[in-house]
């Protein structure tokens, strides 16, 4: 797989990926390079008890002895013992891994083998094993690791606005030592729905404190300027974001009045920097790390999960709200709400990410019918009662 143009963290996930069939294979004693190098190619049963496997939990596979003989009957029964949510992974996650090993397997053939000439029938145990690689990936089938639940609310009223309160630079409870930067960070998380990545790459000249406030936001993969190990990326297509006045002015104030007056932040044009010395890393960009940690403080104060996108869950629930209000007073039709949200959160024309986000809103909207047509119903009967 080519995977210099890609984003650090796909080349993270990638790596964990191929760890996992390596780590899966070492345990059942299979040398995969020696094999391919002697021509030694998988059965149809190695290859569907690996698909089925990578269903699994890493941890789960570990603990089992049985892992050097496991057979197919064992692994149902991994699956389905206890709580089957807790043994395995998300569909991503197996299907990545299981994708990830093909691509390597692959890839060792052809470094092995990519400019010999083999024996017909070695060549034809190899086309076999990749016809039923790809059969047993069309197999893996569907699923969902979790219920989601549409009545229920990614993130809680009470806790969005405990949120508000404690990462407000002022407050007591605030439990940061840099407290305007991050309160900054959430903010534009909560105005803009933005994902980490596009927060960690916005630089000076994409803040726009105008008559229009707001914030551009760029895919620029590439980019030379950001040294960070791990780079931040957009996912996203580029595109705009308003913000408040209110906003635009504290992001204009922490630039010319704290991280202007850090050393090493003349060398690059990224907003938000470290405040801390720590490994000589005053006044360069805040990692991709750093972020993580400060939603990690964040769900520990407020003892809550609270992450970057279950805040763009909410950033939605709170657009339905706004945006119904809008609809009436301009007279906007639905696929117009939707092309507003699309835009908002820089998805493309045709993507389906605004369906999940409505899933809420829907179910809210059919049960209020339906508790609208049982009070309808329980008024005529009663009626009927009275006069009868």
């Amino acid at each position: 797989v080519q995977l210099t143009t890609k984003a650090t963290n796909t080349i993270e996930r990638k790596a964990y990926e191929l760890l996992f069939a390596l780590k899966y294979f070492n345990k059942r004693k299979i040398d995969l390079i020696s094999n391919v190098e002697c021509l030694k190619f998988f059965s149809e049963e190695e290859i569907n008890i690996f698909a089925k496997s990578c269903k699994l939990k890493l941890s789960t596979l570990e603990s089992e002895s049985v892992i050097p003989m496991i057979s197919e009957v064992a692994l149902r029964n991994l699956m389905a013992r206890n709580q089957p949510t807790k043994n395995i992974v998300d569909e991503g996650t197996a299907k990545g891994r299981f994708d990830t090993f093909v691509h390597f397997y692959k890839f060792a053939f052809n470094r092995c083998h990519g400019h010999d000439l083999l024996p017909l029938k070695k060549q034809e145990d190899y086309n076999r094993c990749l016809i039923e690689l790809t059969t047993s990936r069309k197999s893996m089938g569907r699923w969902k690791k979790s219920f989601s639940d549409p009545f229920q609310s990614h993130f809680p009223d009470e806790k969005y606005f405990e949120l508000l309160e404690i990462t407000q630079a002022k407050s007591n409870k605030n439990p940061f030592h840099s407290k305007i930067r991050n309160e900054l960070i959430i903010k534009i998380i909560i105005e803009t729905g933005l994902r980490r990545g596009a927060v960690a790459k916005l630089k000076i000249s994409d803040v726009f404190n105008d008559r229009q406030p707001r914030i551009r936001v760029t895919r620029t993969p590439d980019d030379v300027t950001d040294k960070r190990r791990n780079k931040a990326a957009q996912k996203t297509k580029a595109h705009v974001s308003a913000i408040s006045t209110q906003l635009a002015k504290k992001i204009e104030y922490y630039i010319k009045e704290i991280r202007g007056n850090l050393p090493n932040t003349q060398t690059h044009e990224f907003v938000f920097v470290t405040e801390k010395d720590s490994r000589n890393t005053l006044g360069q960009p805040l990692s991709l790390r750093s972020y993580n940690q400060i939603f990690e403080k964040i769900s520990n104060t407020l003892s809550v999960e609270v992450t970057p996108h279950i805040l763009r869950h909410k950033w939605n629930e709170i657009f339905d709200i706004d945006i119904d209000s809008l609809a009436k007073e301009l007279n906007l039709d639905s696929q117009t709400k939707e092309d507003i949200r699309k835009y908002a959160m820089g998805w493309t024309a045709n993507s389906k990410m605004a369906d999940i986000y409505n899933n809420f809103r829907l179910a809210l909207k059919t049960k209020d019918y339906h508790l609208t047509r049982q009070k309808e119903l329980s008024s005529r009967i009663t009626s009927q009662n009275i006069s009868g």
